[in-house]
Formats: structure tokens, C-alpha cells, sequence
């Protein structure tokens, strides 16, 4: 048996490093050869360099590339942004140090102490690249901010900047090299014309010089002889720059030509002709206008009449086809310009002509793929338009839709929580029926939240939702919500903090409904998604420097299951719920998503940090307008048994009788005298009669709705003045702005919360409350009338018989109807209702047999 091989562990993992790193560099590698092959498919110098940092960017990232490159000495700046432009000199000490030294710099930026919403990185790479050809440094490749990750591919780049310096040089040597021609050509015929003028001149000299001075022949042969060596020597200096110039049109792409205009005959045509034309450039010295004859029929016209009209009076440029002796047909680009004498006229006729075929092709493919792309977008313009309207159509019915389901709902809502509020003011339930009556009130609070938190991302969705900002306490406002979340973290054992600062103002203006929702939501989540530990509430001044306003910060920390990295993103999407999928809580994950909108609305934005298993933050900043010393009227938070003053009369209207019964018996509880109507006609007709004191009427009904009720009630002179609530569950249709455009005075939500009828009683009627702990005598609203008229007729036996069965349902019916017969008999109806009540059904028949 072989004996075993043991590899120490120290080469063993070094040997694995080696593998790792031989990956590595075939896979970086593989990389290197895809972006060469990518920009070696580019051509012009415009193309290589957008494709140059294009090619950086997707294939190896980075927040900036920038090239710096030369052409004739001048800088040129490009960076993956588009930004383009020539500079004067290179401000980055960097870069002129890599021209200037032709090593790669690297650095690193630190970012550790950048504050940032999302996980930040701490550091990341800067290269700087020269891109040499030979010793010459043609180019500087700056890539910022690399992931610090690639630090091993940057060994491998000289590679690729190798490989592109050669394109890239091409391209810059095939860019200028048109330029130098034209600029050499200019130079010579420049230098030829200056020549020959100096000749002409020397010439008339020298004729002169003979005729006078024919007796000073040595002299004038000397002279003579001068003049011919520089000739000779000018006519050098000619030969050695037309060799120049030859040399140069002859290679390069374009066909350059040179015309003599007055001989009609052709100077130069450089060897692209034949290349171009498919015919000898010979045939052109014999023929000069053979090439207009290989034009090809459709253009010679044109192209004849515009060279004759346009090259003498300036340049000549045209785009036309040629014929080839093979029958093939390719575009071509000539332009051409006159070359004048001193006199301005024109002697000569220089050009360059280039085959354009390829061009024209891209041209005639890119304008049959616009034409398809604009028949495209036409159709897809009638789709979306029709899509649109399907959209809006929708939108309408989902409106709609929300609209009545909100009624229906809180309909039967209303009947759960008002008579849950009802119930829960007798003082002789037991501890289980009051616990079970609270059960249900919550239970329907609940619901109602629901409800109002998808109507409210509806309201968000259609661009309704709206602020009303109002004065309010905000310490009391503040202390208002410490009770109830101390409340419910008690209830799960966990300790709730409010620190209260001492600079925050009195009295700020705001809509208090929103912000208590939005702040009710953010702790109400923590406290949910909070097993152990604290819930904390901050609310600070963060900038005190504002007159008349404050900007307070609203701060929410908790030590709950915290919220995933991969989950923060969509945290404030509506549905959305924080933590684990396993542990998700009741609600429908709406709460972040309105409260995010509201905070926006007021000015601010909702803000989130979270380390999972150990908590959570959110807060926001608002700016908010503070007042002065004024007085505002704190929530009504006491229990209420009636009010101060003479019997007060109430008309209520709704044709739901389980709603009609409630806010009948919440205003009988308080003392108020009752009268009912069942639909608008009646509600009008009752009204009229009885003339209440204040009117509470349902929207939606048959017959006559709320609004049509409220306009005609109006147009009573004895009724013009009192006070009119518009009571209903719909709260998204226009019923409501109807309602106040009819004549109401209030508006009041269903499912109706008692404490916010009491505040709009209150503030109609101007009442003074007595409260349950008030210990002064006073006088009862009811006591206040000294004389009880009874009903006619068997009415009064069947309340007896009512009574004596103990059935408050049916004796609440008979009092209803002795109402509608007649009001003077709203004392008597009044003090059954005080009795029936409290259940007093042996007073109520002694009462009754006074009448007897």
C-alpha cells in the first residue's frame, strides 16, 4: 500500500488561495476580453469614447468615469454623464500627475461618517489610468468610487486600457487627419500663389531693368543671373510642397481634387477616386466632366446645376449616387470651395468627395424604423388612451363602491358603538357586563379604524385627502395619548415613556385629528410588534430660532422584533406589515402608509431606522404655527347627566330605526325632549310643527334626503336660525359639502362617538353642562315645568300595561307616537323617557295613576 501524502495545513490553505486566485484572474479575464471585443465593434473618436466609459461602467461600475485625452496638444474632458467640453488646463492634481508620470494613482475615500438611509458603504476605490501608446501618454481613464470589492481587478486593467489606447489613438489620428489636410493644402496653395506673384513681379522688374539699362549689360546679366537661382530656388521650394501635399491627399479615404476653373481641366485627383469611382484617374485629366457622367440619372441634373451655381459664389456641398462600371450604385459626399486671385476671381476649384453608401444605408434603415416606431406609437397612444378611460371608469366605480360600502357599514356600526356607549353609563352593570360591553365597543372601534384607513387610501390615491388645521392644547393633547398608550403597553406588560420636554409651546395650530391618527398608528405598531421591554414616546423643539412657529420632532423608539433590511423599502407600502411574516399582527397594513402621506401633507417626511431583534425607530419633523396665550376648551372628558337652562327640544330624522332609537335615547340621556321622523318629507312637516331647538337629520333616506330636507327647513323664517347637524356614514361623496351648501350647521360621522355630539351640542346651543360629580342642587330641565298635560284615549292604559310587563321597547314606541300628536304633550313624554331609563317601572305606573 502506497504510503499517504500529508500536506501540511498552512500549504494546504495556501494552495487553496492559489485555486481561488486562479479563478478569479479567468474570470477577470473573461471580462477584460468581452470589453475589448465591445470596443473594438465602435468606430469614430465621438463613438469610442462614449463606448470606452459606457463599457467601464456596465461591466465594472463605479459612481464617475472621466477621460481626459489629447488631440494637437489641446486637453478634451468626457465623463459617463455626457458632459463634454475642451479645457484650458487640468485642475485635478491626480490626473495631471498621472500625464505627467505615466503611473497608476489609487485611493481611497472614506465613508464611514456619512449618514445615509440605507446601509452605507465605508470606503471605496479611485483609479486613475494612463492609456499610453509607446512612451505618449494619449489619455487619462478616471474611475471613481469603485466597490472596494474589485481591488484585485485592477491588475488586470492595464490589459484593456492597453487594447483601447491603439483604438483610441486610430480614431484620434483618423479625426485630425482631414483637418491637417485641409489646413496643409490651404498652407500650400498659399505659399504657390505667393510664389507665382513674386515671379510675375521679378519678371516686370527685370524687363524694366533691361530696356533702361541696356549699356549696363554685365551688370543686367549678373542681376539676371541672381534672379534665375531664385527661381530655381522658389521653383524647389514649390516641388518639395506639392511632393508634400501629394504625399498627403494620397493617403487618405476621401478623393481630394484641384480644378483649374478658366482652362476647365483637372490639376490633381487623388488615387481614392479610382477606388471609390471604379475607373481609372487618368480618364479625368483627358475628360474632366466624365465625372458628372457617372452620376447616376436620377441626380446629374441637380448635382450639374449646383455646382455651377454654388462653387463660384461660395462652397459646394451635395450628397448624390454614382454609377460604377460594374452596375453598382454608392453615395457620395462632395464638397467643394473656389481658391481666389488678388483680383477675387476664381482660378482654381479644390474638393473632397467620400463615399457616404454606408451612411445613407443606416439613414434609409433608421427612417423605416421610425416610420414603424411612430405607427407603433399611434397604436399604443389609442391603447393607452383607452386604458386611460377604462382606468378612470374603474376609479369612479371603486369611489363609488367605497362610498356606499362606507354607509352600509357604518350603519350597523352605529347602532353597535352608540348603544355600547349607552350601556356602559349605567352604573349598575356588573364587572363581566361591563367588560363584555367594552368588548364589543372595541371590537366595533376596531372595524371603524378599518374602515376609515382604507376610505383615507382612497382619499390618498384620488388626491382628496385634506388638512384642517385648528388651535388646540398640545400638552393636553399629548397627555391625552400618553393615558391611552400607557393603557394598552400595560396590558402586554411593557413600560411606556413619554419624555416631557419643558420648552414646547402651549397652544400650536394643526389638524389635531391627523396628527393623533398618525401618532396612534406609529406607537400603536410598536406596542404590537413589542413582546418585552419599552415603548418610548419623544417630542422635542429642534428648531428654536423660528418667529410664530415651532418645528417639533415626533420620535417613536421601541425594543420590539425590529424590521428587515430587505423588508424597509416597502415598509410604507399600503398592505405592507413590518417584522416577521410568522408573527404578523391584526390590520391590514395601512397604518404606515396613510401616516407617511399625512406627515407629507403637513410638511415633513416619516423617517425609519430598525435593528432587527432589538427595535425600531421612526420619527418626523413638522413645522407648525404656535399661538399666544389664548384660551381653548379642553375634550369633554367627564361624564355628563344633563345641562343647566329650560327643556331643550331635538328633531331627529333617519330612516334606519335602529339609528333613529340611538340618537334619540343619547339625547334623551342628557335631557333633551325628542321627536322623530322617519324620511325628508316628514322631518320638514315635524319640524314646522314642533319648531326644535336643534335639528338632526340623516343624509341618505327615501323619499326626501337629508340636504333636500335641510334647504326646504331653511326657507322657514321660524327655523332660519336653528342649529341643523347633517348626520351620516357616507364620508367620501360630495353629500357632505352639499349638506353645508343646503344650511347645516355641523356634520357628524357615523358611527356617532358621544362625546363629539356632546361638543357640538355644546357649541350649537351653548349649553352649560351638569356633571355626574357636581354636588350643587340643580334645577331639572324637566322639573322646570310646573304643569304635565296627559294624553286622551287608551294611550295612557297601554303604557301601564307596558310598564307593568317591564317592556321599555314598547313603551318607548307609545311615547313616539303620543309625540307626533301633538306638542303639548312633550312634558309628559319627557318624564316617562327620564323614568324608562333608570328602569323605573313602578314609578312610571304610579305616575300614571294620578291621571286616573
Amino acid at each position: 500500500m502506497p504510503e499517504m501524502i500529508t500536506v501540511p495545513r498552512d500549504k494546504f490553505e495556501n494552495l487553496q488561495e492559489r485555486v481561488k486566485k486562479l479563478a478569479n484572474d479567468k474570470s477577470y479575464l473573461q471580462l477584460i476580453s468581452n470589453m475589448m471585443q465591445k470596443i473594438s465593434a465602435v468606430s469614430g473618436l465621438e463613438n469610442t469614447i462614449e463606448a470606452l466609459l459606457r463599457i467601464v461602467l456596465n461591466c465594472i461600475g463605479g459612481t464617475n468615469l472621466i477621460i481626459y485625452y489629447l488631440i494637437d496638444n489641446n486637453i478634451y474632458y468626457a465623463d459617463v454623464f455626457g458632459k463634454k467640453m475642451k479645457l484650458s488646463a487640468i485642475n485635478d492634481a491626480h490626473v495631471k500627475n498621472v500625464f505627467e508620470t505615466k503611473e497608476i494613482i489609487e485611493y481611497v475615500d472614506d465613508f464611514s461618517q456619512t449618514k445615509m438611509k440605507t446601509p452605507a458603504f465605508s470606503s471605496a476605490w479611485t483609479w486613475i489610468f494612463p492609456i499610453t501608446v509607446g512612451n505618449d501618454v494619449i489619455s487619462v481613464f478616471k474611475m471613481e468610487n469603485m466597490h472596494i470589492g474589485m481591488g484585485h481587478f485592477k491588475s488586470h486593467l492595464p490589459t484593456f486600457f492597453n487594447y483601447a489606447a491603439l483604438i483610441l489613438k486610430n480614431e484620434i489620428l483618423g479625426h485630425t487627419r482631414i483637418k491637417k489636410a485641409y489646413d496643409q493644402l490651404e498652407h500650400e496653395v498659399v505659399i504657390r500663389k505667393e510664389t507665382e506673384d513674386e515671379l510675375r513681379n521679378a519678371k516686370k522688374d527685370l524687363e524694366i531693368r533691361v530696356k533702361e539699362r541696356t549699356c549696363e549689360l554685365v551688370k543686367a546679366n549678373k542681376e539676371l543671373h541672381i534672379e534665375i537661382n531664385e527661381r530655381k530656388k522658389t521653383e524647389n521650394a514649390l516641388f518639395k510642397s506639392e511632393e508634400r501635399f501629394r504625399q498627403i491627399a494620397e493617403n487618405i479615404k476621401e478623393v481630394f481634387w484641384l480644378t483649374d476653373w478658366k482652362e476647365h481641366k483637372v490639376i490633381y485627383v487623388s488615387p481614392a477616386f479610382e477606388s471609390i469611382w471604379g475607373r481609372d484617374a487618368k480618364i479625368l485629366y483627358e475628360s474632366p466632366m466624365l465625372w458628372i457622367k457617372s452620376i447616376h440619372p436620377e441626380d446629374s441634373k441637380r448635382v450639374r446645376n449646383a455646382f455651377l451655381k454654388n462653387v463660384t459664389n461660395g462652397s459646394y456641398d451635395e450628397d448624390f449616387r454614382i454609377v460604377r462600371p460594374d452596375g453598382s450604385v454608392r453615395w457620395i459626399h462632395d464638397r467643394g470651395f473656389p481658391i481666389y486671385d488678388k483680383e477675387g476671381n476664381v482660378y482654381r476649384l479644390a474638393g473632397i468627395a467620400e463615399d457616404i453608401t454606408k451612411r445613407k444605408r443606416d439613414e434609409e434603415e433608421l427612417g423605416k424604423y421610425k416610420e414603424g416606431l411612430e405607427v407603433l406609437v399611434k397604436e399604443r397612444t389609442v391603447e393607452l388612451s383607452k386604458a386611460k378611460d377604462e382606468a378612470e371608469a374603474a376609479n369612479q366605480a371603486k369611489n363609488y363602491f367605497l362610498a356606499n360600502m362606507s354607509h352600509e357599514l357604518r350603519t350597523p356600526l352605529n347602532s353597535i358603538l352608540g348603544f355600547s356607549q349607552l350601556l356602559s353609563r349605567d352604573k349598575n352593570l356588573s364587572y363581566d357586563q361591563k367588560w363584555r360591553i367594552d368588548l364589543i365597543y372595541k371590537s366595533g372601534s376596531h372595524l371603524l379604524t378599518l374602515i376609515s384607513d382604507i376610505l383615507d387610501l382612497a382619499r390618498i390615491e384620488t388626491g382628496k385627502l385634506k388638512l384642517f388645521p385648528a388651535p388646540f392644547l398640545l400638552n393636553a393633547f399629548l397627555n391625552n395619548i400618553e393615558s391611552v398608550m400607557r393603557e394598552r403597553a400595560q396590558m402586554k406588560d411593557l413600560i411606556f415613556i413619554y419624555d416631557k420636554p419643558a420648552d414646547l409651546p402651549d397652544v400650536i395650530c394643526a389638524d389635531e385629528t391627523r396628527l393623533r391618527q398618525t401618532l396612534f398608528n406609529l406607537l400603536g405598531n410598536s406596542i404590537k410588534y413589542t413582546d418585552a421591554g419599552e415603548v418610548r414616546l419623544n417630542v422635542s423643539v429642534i428648531d428654536k430660532q423660528l418667529i410664530g412657529e415651532k418645528t417639533l420632532r415626533f420620535e417613536i423608539v421601541d425594543t420590539g422584533c425590529g424590521i428587515k433590511n430587505n423588508q424597509l423599502k416597502n415598509i410604507f407600502s399600503p398592505f405592507e406589515q413590518a417584522g416577521d411574516v410568522n408573527l404578523h399582527k391584526e390590520g391590514a397594513g395601512l397604518g404606515l402608509a396613510i401616516s407617511r402621506n399625512i406627515i407629507e401633507i403637513m410638511g415633513g417626511c416619516l423617517y425609519v431606522e430598525s435593528n432587527p431583534g432589538k427595535g425600531s425607530r421612526f420619527w418626523f419633523d413638522v413645522t407648525l404655527s404656535t399661538i399666544g396665550n389664548v384660551e381653548i376648551e379642553d375634550v369633554i372628558n367627564k361624564n355628563i347627566s344633563g345641562y343647566k337652562g329650560r327643556l331643550l327640544s331635538a328633531l331627529v330624522a333617519d330612516d334606519n330605526k335602529s339609528n333613529l332609537m340611538l340618537l334619540a335615547n343619547m339625547l334623551e340621556s342628557i335631557g333633551f325632549n325628542v321627536v322623530t321622523a322617519e324620511n325628508g318629507n316628514e322631518a320638514v312637516n315635524v319640524a314646522e310643527t314642533t319648531i326644535p331647538d336643534i335639528i338632526l337629520t340623516d343624509l341618505k333616506m327615501p323619499a326626501m334626503d337629508g340636504n333636500a330636507a335641510i334647504s326646504i327647513i331653511r326657507k322657514n323664517p321660524k327655523l332660519d336660525k336653528t342649529p341643523i347637524v347633517a348626520v351620516s356614514a357616507g364620508v367620501m361623496g360630495d353629500s357632505i359639502k352639499h349638506s353645508f351648501d343646503a344650511g347645516r350647521n355641523a356634520f357628524l360621522s357615523k358611527p356617532i362617538k358621544f362625546r363629539k355630539l356632546l361638543t357640538i351640542l355644546q357649541k350649537e346651543l351653548g349649553l352649560e353642562w351638569i356633571y355626574e360629580d357636581e354636588k350643587e342642587a340643580t334645577v331639572d330641565a324637566g322639573k322646570a315645568i310646573e304643569k304635565i298635560e296627559f294624553p286622551q284615549g287608551n294611550m295612557i292604559i297601554n303604557v301601564v300595561e307596558a310598564a307593568k310587563l317591564g317592556n321599555i321597547t314598547v313603551i318607548n314606541r307609545y311615547i313616539t307616537d303620543i309625540k307626533k300628536q301633538d306638542a303639548r304633550y312633550l312634558p309628559f313624554c319627557q318624564k316617562i323617557n327620564e323614568l324608562g331609563r333608570e328602569f323605573r317601572f313602578e314609578e312610571i305606573i304610579s305616575f300614571l295613576s294620578q291621571h286616573e
